[in-house]
């Protein structure tokens, strides 16, 4: 699964979605955002009033997401439900997206309860998870057939027409270089690659001060534990071993020791800069 790091790292390059909006990716996810195309699976009628997605009892809404999402033939994904959706009587029953796809998301969301639910338009209603393939899918060869939107599944509906003009005319939501430019030249997505950046600089120099504390106490550790060992010799005589400690101790301890006291301001300096 993806993290919150691998999900900025592989923006434009092995995954591709605009409109991006910073605050829906996750720790471990991305939300996406309802759209105002959406109907009822029972009356085939448009469900959206006044900038609401209206679900009645017991029926079932088909939405479309407003990103458009592509991945390619190294990551797969799975839709799943939010749990403040859930907790209201909404459910979506997870699906998968494949490597590969590219195209708006169209989600069947589930009014299980006897009253009618609610979505508002541009709010987050699913939410997409991120897999690497442990093998890569057959490059330029679609392991699926599942065209930009699934429009077959709208024949027959209320307003089919409307959405099919709209995705026509806006290319990126179905063409991979269409959306790589249209996420590439976004506001949103070079303020997400710019705070990446910084974010990435941050975690390196904290991991750096981690590495340098550790490696001074091990390295500590080792001095402390060649003076005990060799201190002592200038103290008791022992044939063969006195010499050789007394020259461990002149030879490497003291001028290390002194090395580092005189060094010792300038290692905490580089720690606190790093």
């Amino acid at each position: 699964m993806l993290s919150i790091v691998d999900i900025k790292k592989e923006l434009g390059k092995n995954i591709y979605i605009y409109p991006l909006t910073i605050s829906a990716i996750k720790s471990n996810s991305i939300d996406l955002h309802a759209s105002r195309f959406a109907w009822s699976i029972s009356a085939k009628k448009s469900l959206v009033r006044e900038g609401k997605i209206t679900i009645p009892p017991h029926d079932t809404a088909l939405i479309y997401s407003e990103e458009s999402i592509y991945v390619s033939n190294k990551i797969g994904g799975t839709y799943h439900s939010k749990v403040k959706l859930v907790s209201e009587g909404l459910g979506h029953i997870g699906t998968s997206l494949d490597a590969q796809y590219i195209g708006l998301s169209i989600i069947a969301i589930h009014n299980i309860t006897d009253f009618v639910k609610e979505i508002r338009v541009g709010s987050e209603f699913v939410t997409i998870t991120f897999y690497y393939l442990h093998t890569d899918d057959y490059i330029d060869t679609v392991s699926h057939d599942n065209p930009p939107g699934h429009p077959a599944l709208l024949v027959g509906f209320e307003k089919e027409q409307d959405f099919l003009e709209w995705q026509e005319k806006n290319r990126w939501c179905r063409n991979k270089s269409d959306l790589y430019e249209a996420m590439k030249n976004s506001v949103e997505y070079n303020e997400c690659k710019k705070q990446f950046k910084t974010e990435q600089v941050v975690f390196n120099r904290k991991n750096m001060r981690k590495k340098i504390v550790k490696y001074i106490l091990l390295f500590g550790g080792w001095l402390l534990i060649m003076v005990g060992l060799s201190i002592p010799a200038y103290f008791v005589e022992v044939s063969g071993i006195t010499p050789v400690c007394i020259m461990i101790v002149e030879k490497f301890s003291l001028p290390i020791i002194t090395a580092i006291i005189v060094s010792k301001e300038t290692l905490i300096n580089s720690c606190i800069s790093l």
